[in-house]
């Protein structure tokens, strides 16, 4: 499929007219042109990406393609983790690539469109199969085979997470390890050569994520090599409560922490919110996440003396995750 480049002007429709405009070419069999935003498909798919989207049953997408579907009268882009037919229906598992996690089971008609081709500046590149981790298919074929057969606050949910805390234990075990060794005179140069540090190793990637026309999130991205080790985010997250503040969030894949990689991408982003005049920026951090706050404190960010803010932020993000949260509040150093 060959896809021509346009100078044509980008225009902004709100979800359901643009969900229309698809249904509509897709009907006629037509093929879709359009630009994406979002960075949920990062580093695969990016903001000012072209995608070639052509129509679609979910009887003919293939595990690990890229799809269009509809939820919430949204349009939506993201890969598939798993399918399954019941019945004369299909059920459909999305997986969002950015933090690997998996959506709640779709209805297979929702599916209208597969992504067939990338272009990025000027180059196309055809998209067949993205890459999908044995857990990823797992997870996404028990939530699967469970749709409608048990509660969704049913402990048999929760299995294969369970099934996977004994690895994802050693591993944070191994590494907390590695990270004492490191700093020991005698085999600490060796671990240091078999684990280096990531911090002055890290390339970030800055990307802008328009969630409307007048707002946007900023979220950096960090890779050594190819590998994406982690990734930080600058958005607005408590307007539920009456702050227009910007609030940090930062996330590092359990085998590069303790290596410099969460600083490394904590002192970009308050740099990048820097030049973008944004301030204050905020970070609300767990009671009991001892790494994030020993973290931010070593960077010389300091706790806000407020109490009635830190109780307002908890309550946010008890009701937003349905579990209990006391956090404390903190700000970078004055410049």
């Amino acid at each position: 499929m060959t896809v021509q480049p346009t100078d044509a002007p980008r225009l902004f429709l709100p979800g359901a007219d643009l969900l229309g405009l698809c249904r509509e070419a897709f009907a006629r069999g037509q093929v879709v042109r359009m630009p994406i935003e979002g960075v949920s498909m990062s580093p695969w798919l990016l903001p000012g990406d072209i995608l070639c989207i052509e129509p679609t049953t979910i009887a003919d997408l293939r595990v690990g393609q890229v799809a269009l579907y509809e939820r919430f009268e949204r349009v939506i882009i993201h890969q598939l983790a798993g399918r399954r037919r019941v019945g004369r229906d299909w059920l459909a598992v999305m997986r969002v690539t950015s933090n690997n996690a998996l959506e709640a089971p779709l209805e297979g008609k929702r599916v209208l469109g597969r992504v067939v081709s990338r272009e990025r500046d000027g180059e196309v590149r055809e998209l067949d199969r993205l890459p999908l981790d044995h857990t990823s298919r797992m997870k996404a074929a028990w939530a699967l085979l469970l749709h409608g057969r048990v509660g969704e606050s049913s402990w048999v949910r929760h299995i294969p997470r369970r099934l996977l805390a004994g690895p994802r234990w050693l591993l944070g075990a191994g590494v907390a390890l590695a990270s004492r060794l490191r700093r020991t005179p005698v085999i600490g140069p060796l671990v240091r050569w078999l684990w280096p540090s990531l911090h002055g190793r890290l390339r970030t990637l800055r990307l802008v994520r328009r969630i409307s026309l007048d707002d946007e999130s900023y979220v950096l991205e960090g890779y050594f090599g190819r590998r994406r080790v982690g990734r930080a985010h600058l958005a607005h997250m408590l307007r539920p409560v009456g702050w227009e503040s910007w609030w940090v969030g930062i996330e590092v894949a359990a085998l590069y922490r303790r290596r410099g990689a969460a600083a490394r991408l904590v002192e970009d982003l308050a740099a990048w919110a820097g030049e973008l005049g944004i301030e204050p920026i905020y970070a609300a951090i767990r009671d009991d996440n001892m790494a994030s706050l020993t973290l931010f404190q070593r960077l010389g960010w300091l706790r806000v003396d407020d109490a009635e803010m830190e109780r307002l932020a908890s309550d946010y993000y008890t009701r937003s995750t349905g579990r209990p949260w006391t956090v404390r509040i903190f700000v970078p150093p004055a410049v």
